[in-house]
């Protein structure tokens, strides 16, 4: 059933069916940043097929395994309409448990008191500082 007219609203009554509001992901962390959407892609980056003489694949070798991540969300700004959160191409930053090097950072308009922000990086297996979740 349809709200009655407001004095504010007296011709367009207000209908309300329910009401579903997200914040942001909620199993996923990254300090500073109300996030929108996440992608993690595992994958190696070198894999070797062997083939028979009929040009079959009879084997395949795959190294140099990666998780290649990426983060869009939001970020407040600050009084005088600036964001404080600051990050770099080359900084190294924590994203559902995967340390990635960020290849790419790109900050982008304003809306209702926030600023869009996205990231992309990596998480290399080579790299024991940068290894990907779930590998030792």
């Amino acid at each position: 059933m349809a709200n009655p007219p407001t004095p504010l609203d007296p011709i367009s009554p207000v209908v309300t069916h329910g009401t579903i509001v997200h914040y942001g992901l909620e199993d996923l962390t990254v300090t500073g940043i109300l996030v929108d959407s996440y992608k993690r892609d595992p994958a190696y980056a070198d894999v070797q097929e062997v083939t028979n003489n009929a040009g079959v694949v009879v084997g395949v070798r795959m190294g140099d395994y990666r998780a290649n991540v990426a983060v869009d969300g939001r970020v407040l700004q600050n009084q005088s309409g600036g964001v404080d959160y600051t990050i770099n191409v080359g900084d190294i930053l924590t994203i559902n448990g995967d340390n990635i090097v960020i290849t790419n950072c790109s900050y982008s308009g304003q809306a209702k008191g926030f600023h869009s922000l996205s990231i992309s990086g990596t998480a290399y297996s080579g790299i024991p500082t940068l290894l990907p979740k779930g590998v030792d």
